[in-house]
């Protein structure tokens, strides 16, 4: 049975969150958290149910957008 919305979105948020603060990436709490949430909502309203695929693609997008502050 597919998990109701807001709990998939809920469970890959910890995911990622998990992963980026046991690596030290994250340096301002608020910002990740609404990012992470946007850009896993955002895939999971197209379609894509998959906890690590969202978690992982989520995790990528905030990595690549951190390293594009860095060089600017």
């Amino acid at each position: 049975m597919e998990k109701p919305l807001p709990i998939l979105i809920e469970n890959c948020v910890q995911i990622a969150w998990d992963y980026l603060d046991r690596s030290n990436q994250i340096s301002d709490a608020s910002f990740a958290s609404r990012f992470l949430s946007k850009h896993i909502e955002m895939m999971a309203r197209k379609g894509e149910r998959r906890p690590l695929l969202l978690a992982n693609k989520a995790i990528s997008a905030y990595q690549a957008l951190k390293e594009t502050q860095k060089a600017a």
